[in-house]
């Protein structure tokens, strides 16, 4: 998918400020506008990867993919 694709998807620019937690009035909309044909920046992709990588995990989820699956899991301390 196009980053305008994905942004589509979730209702617009204005509609996923606010699932993001952008602050419309100084400048979220805007921000995320400018993501239809500069792409969306791989450090908000990883933030937010059930909105940008939903498709991804669903695939691999299918997959039995024993990486996603260990990623998952509680990280043990020590």
């Amino acid at each position: 998918k196009t980053p305008k694709q994905i942004i589509d998807s979730h209702g617009g620019p204005a509609k996923l400020a606010e699932k993001l937690g952008f602050d419309k009035k100084r400048g979220g909309i805007q921000r995320i506008h400018n993501w239809e044909t500069r792409g969306i920046p791989p450090s908000v992709v990883l933030r937010f990867p059930d909105i940008f990588l939903s498709d991804v995990i669903k695939k691999h989820k299918s997959m039995n993919n024993p990486i996603l699956a260990s990623l998952q899991q509680p990280i043990k301390d020590g």
